[in-house]
């Protein structure tokens, strides 16, 4: 949560070790969990999945409310993390699946914190796939649950989710309101971990808003922090932000080298959704620009990708544009 995420993973995999060498079951539940968690910081979202699914198989599926020493039930947190590690892959199915079974888990043991951390998470799940009026209405659970239950220490990750959510689906003045909960929230509590994450977001919705100068800002902001902590998916999807911001703006300086940056950052991580939205932000700039040629290709690679991800939010977009230059 200090942002010391190479030490982390330093520390999760000796915990692992010793905990094989061991041969102590309980221990290499948190030793592999730990281990996934901090990939996922890190951006490796592949080596995260691995682990978290060990960790999955390591549990006695009749032992759902056993937390090993963490603060959720590792039947609910390790599911968690699994699905929003597939999203940024792009495997919607299985994230939506897996973050639907960590809801169901956490709603059958009635844990009211580990209800809230399951929707906000499966709420990001189907914001990525572009399906916002799920995420809406898994965000309001989340929302009246941090009410009911007094847990104030979820509500900047879960309002920089359900901002940008709600300004996706189109309540652009909820997202906004939200806006404000979180970054007082954020002040009062003075959030370190998953910063760039809930910076970004917010800059996200801004955009939306039509704010692209400070978007930028909230852009760059998210980039030196996901940089400083080596956060490379974060990373990648802050340069994509600068690169969304600088579009906008008169001249659109820029905004193709961040775009590409952000891109090649993402084909090494598996990141595809990602991928794919660069290859359509180059084509919708293009277009702008009257470069026929490369705003078809560039568009065609986006509307093709979103469709093998099942992103058909996002493929309408790339395919509306297309049919357009054909008008």
């Amino acid at each position: 949560m200090a942002g010391d995420h190479h030490h982390a993973l330093a520390s999760g995999e000796r915990a692992l070790a010793l905990a094989d060498a061991l041969e102590d079951d309980r221990a290499r539940v948190v030793g592999t969990y730990s281990v996934g968690l901090t990939n996922i910081y890190l951006g490796n979202y592949r080596a995260a999945a691995d682990s978290l699914r060990r960790t999955i198989g390591l549990l006695d599926p009749d032992a759902v409310t056993e937390r090993f020493g963490m603060a959720f039930p590792a039947a609910v947190a390790a599911r968690t993390y699994l699905g929003l590690a597939l999203a940024e892959l792009g495997d919607f199915a299985d994230a939506t699946a897996i973050g639907c079974q960590a809801v169901e888990i956490a709603e059958a043991i009635n844990h009211p914190q580990s209800r809230i951390f399951a929707a906000y998470h499966l709420e990001y799940d189907y914001l990525r796939q572009g399906n916002f009026e799920a995420a809406i209405r898994i965000l309001e659970q989340a929302l009246v649950l941090v009410d009911e239950a007094d847990c104030p220490g979820h509500l900047p990750s879960a309002a920089c989710i359900a901002d940008t959510a709600y300004a996706r689906g189109g309540r652009l003045d909820a997202g906004l309101e939200l806006v404000k909960r979180g970054i007082e929230a954020s002040k009062s509590m003075k959030i370190r971990g998953a910063r760039s994450l809930h910076v970004r977001l917010r800059g996200e919705t801004l955009l939306l808003a039509g704010d692209a100068g400070l978007a930028g800002e909230l852009a760059r902001e998210a980039l030196d922090r996901a940089v400083h902590c080596h956060e490379r998916g974060w990373e990648a999807w802050a340069r994509w932000l600068l690169g969304e911001a600088a579009a906008r703006s008169e001249s659109g300086a820029d905004a193709v080298d961040h775009y590409e940056r952000a891109r090649l950052l993402a084909v090494e991580l598996g990141m595809r959704p990602l991928e794919a939205h660069c290859h359509h932000a180059v084509g919708t700039l293009r277009r702008r620009q009257g470069q026929r040629i490369e705003t078809r290709g560039q568009l065609a690679i986006a509307a093709r990708t979103y469709r093998e991800l099942a992103m058909p939010y996002w493929e309408e977009q790339a395919e509306s544009e297309l049919r357009a230059m054909a008008d």
